[in-house]
């Protein structure tokens, strides 16, 4: 990436050595940790909260539970089920992919 003039930056580790490793060689380090309602540390990843501590990703399916049931269901409501996924790194693609199926 150097060779490309592409300095990446805001390391982040769930180890404290490994972090305070790369501020004793002079990268920018992305301490900043959040916590979200339940009390939990966190500090997002790629958009996706990210539990420091005991390392695993929290997605946010709210939006897909609050889908109103009093309408029937319709490709159009389908896809604006899909859409309303925020996944970049594809964690959900096995269920995502089931719901774009269903439309072609």
């Amino acid at each position: 990436m150097k060779n490309a003039s592409m300095k990446l930056r805001k390391w982040n580790s769930n180890d404290q050595t490994l972090m305070k490793t790369w501020e004793y060689e002079g990268l920018e380090t992305h301490p900043r940790h959040s916590e979200n309602n339940s009390g939990v540390q966190s500090s997002k990843v790629l958009g996706i909260p990210w539990n420091v501590i005991h390392d695993y990703f929290t997605i946010d399916v709210k939006g897909l539970l609050e889908l109103d049931t009093s309408k029937p269901v319709t490709k159009r409501i389908v896809l604006q089920s899909a859409g309303k996924i925020y996944d970049p790194v594809g964690f959900l693609s096995p269920y995502t992919i089931k719901l774009k199926c269903l439309l072609q």
